[in-house]
């Protein structure tokens, strides 16, 4: 374009439009190596606050709408109007539901579909938890490869062949802001039967309200249970 050699509004479109692509990819690529290196050295500050699963689920929908659409994917959406509070820090979680919505449209196969939907469970101590799921019908795991998924840079034999473009950073940095969050995130999966990746949140027991009054006070928000 530069040494005009693009001609005509078309054509400028055509290449302006890579261009912009390739500059999102970019800018998501070195965001995600920034955050990843601060939460692996602990030096990542969340900012913790009661949330709400909707709200979450929303704006990580929002963010990869573009992502989702250009790959004619179909988002199923479950999200309860009565679940609690979960406690964390909203930018990075939007960011780690994102990192999960986006392995669900690399992953998802032919099927084109995904299904995202929030409940409350407990964990194994018996503390209340906000779960949320992003299921696909897609390659699907093996028991072998479940076990590397959230290593920083793994990336499976299976799809190295299927030519699937990633990093290998995503699904490691996004366990790495739900266990800064106090949290977790599970898989199952199976070879070509999709799979359901879950994160695992503690939930609050304070309004909104008063967690931002007790956070203007230097007091750290309580985990329910």
């Amino acid at each position: 374009m530069a040494d005009g050699l693009v001609d005509g509004r078309t054509q400028m479109q055509q290449y302006g439009g890579v261009i912009k692509n390739s500059a999102r990819q970019l800018i998501h690529l070195v965001e995600q190596v920034l955050m990843f290196a601060a939460t692996r050295n602990q030096r990542y500050r969340f900012n913790f606050a009661p949330l709400s699963a909707k709200d979450i689920i929303d704006h990580a929908l929002a963010n990869t709408a573009e992502i989702i659409e250009s790959a004619h994917f179909k988002v199923e959406r479950s999200v309860p109007s009565e679940l609690p509070n979960l406690i964390g820090d909203r930018g990075a979680l939007i960011t780690c539901l994102q990192n999960l919505i986006t392995n669900a449209v690399k992953y998802g196969g032919e099927q084109r579909w995904m299904r995202i939907h929030a409940t409350e469970g407990s964990t194994q101590n018996g503390q209340q938890e906000i779960q949320i799921t992003v299921e696909d019908r897609g390659l699907g795991m093996s028991p072998a490869e479940q076990r590397h998924i959230f290593d920083a840079f793994y990336r499976s034999p299976a799809v190295a062949a299927a030519q699937i473009r990633g990093t290998g950073l995503g699904l490691s940095l996004a366990r790495s802001i739900a266990e800064g969050m106090g949290g977790t995130i599970t898989v199952v999966s199976s070879p070509g039967q999709g799979s359901a990746f879950t994160l695992h949140l503690p939930t609050s027991k304070l309004k909104s309200g008063e967690s931002e009054a007790a956070l203007r006070q230097g007091v750290k928000p309580k985990f329910a249970g």
